[in-house]
């Protein structure tokens, strides 16, 4: 009656590889931590490359006193991304 119907089964196969939220939630949050405290050790070289081009100007040693506390903060924020996506999941009942 309706030949332009078909029920024929068709397959999809999950294209991202997770087969719920939580986990990639998780996939995201490691790969964002690794991202970030890659980033940080670029920061921490850039910070000494600031301290050794200051010459001991009080301004220059400041901020390169301040880069290096911005990028300690940065891997330790990047470290814990994992840790706080797993605390949200238990705090919820996801595991």
């Amino acid at each position: 009656m309706f030949p332009f119907i078909s029920f024929a089964q068709a397959r999809l196969d999950n294209p991202i590889g997770f087969n719920t939220f939580p986990e990639l939630f998780t996939a995201i949050a490691t790969a964002a931590g690794e991202l970030i405290a890659a980033l940080g050790g670029v920061m921490i070289v850039v910070a000494g490359f600031l301290f050794m081009t200051s010459a001991g100007r009080p301004d220059k040693v400041s901020q390169a006193k301040q880069a290096l506390l911005f990028a300690f903060i940065g891997m330790f924020v990047g470290g814990l991304a994992v840790a706080i996506v797993n605390t949200i999941k238990a705090t919820l009942g996801l595991n």
